[in-house]
């Protein structure tokens, strides 16, 4: 009896002291849940989606990328890019680049054209272009 008793009281909600405010299983009140909530005041992150695989060429913002060279060929054009860590990438048309889902439009002999779909501050999507030139 005594065994059931001590069972049905640590099942029981505990209640925090002063505040009166219950406390679950895990130890967070409602009020911390709340803290977890966006803020309303700053821009919407994106939200990566579970199993989302990301290139070394995603991890990057496209302005820290340099064009150093363009292979031409018989099919298709490549580029060679640089990261900011130093190494080389090729990267042929509709190859993702960048950290907000940017897409390689169009390669000319001085210029990489990348595509980005970002978030603006209104939570709308909406397309932007970058220029990846050469360096000199």
């Amino acid at each position: 009896m005594k065994r059931l008793l001590m069972i049905l009281l640590c099942a029981l909600p505990v209640v925090a002291q002063g505040a009166g405010v219950p406390i679950t299983e895990l130890g967070t009140s409602p009020a911390t849940e709340l803290l977890k909530l966006r803020d309303p005041f700053k821009s919407p992150a994106e939200v990566l989606m579970a199993g989302d695989t990301r290139t070394e060429l995603e991890l990057f913002p496209i302005d820290q990328f340099k064009l150093v060279g363009v292979a031409t060929g018989p099919k298709k054009i490549k580029a060679m890019i640089v990261d900011p860590k130093g190494k080389t990438h090729f990267v042929a048309e509709n190859t993702k680049v960048g950290q907000r889902k940017g897409i390689v439009r169009k390669i000319t002999p001085q210029v990489v054209y990348v595509r980005e779909r970002i978030i603006n501050v209104l939570g709308q999507e909406e397309d932007v272009d970058f220029e990846i030139r050469i360096v000199k």
